[in-house]
């Protein structure tokens, strides 16, 4: 599938920011044990949801980037060919399912610790 030129620098940022999303992610998981450690209490639990903030205003942004490269290929769609939007549409809603399940497991990982 040949990507347009101009689309290039949007599809970038899109990615970067689900790349970001996702290793905040991994960030506030990487802290579980220390979570364990202080009894999932404490000064660790609010870092921990303060990261998973983050991860879901990230995928708020991813979900903005999407629809902004999505528009701009649909203006651009008389010169690209039929089957590459297909792909390039079915490439912007994998990344953004990337950045939802990244949402949603930090919205597990709060449930969790508002249970203890």
């Amino acid at each position: 599938t040949r990507v347009p030129e101009e689309l290039h620098a949007g599809i970038l940022a899109f990615v970067d920011k689900v790349i970001e999303v996702s290793e905040l992610l991994v960030q506030a998981a990487s802290e579980l044990e220390h979570l364990q450690e202080a009894g999932f209490g404490g000064r660790e639990a609010e870092r921990v949801i303060e990261q998973i903030e983050q991860v879901a205003h990230g995928e708020y942004e991813a979900d903005k980037l999407q629809t902004q490269v999505s528009r701009h290929l649909y203006e651009i769609e008389d010169k690209v060919d039929p089957i590459s939007v297909y792909f390039i549409m079915k490439l912007f809603r994998l990344l953004g399912e990337i950045a939802n399940h990244a949402e949603n497991t930090g919205d597990n990982l709060r449930m969790m610790l508002s249970r203890q």
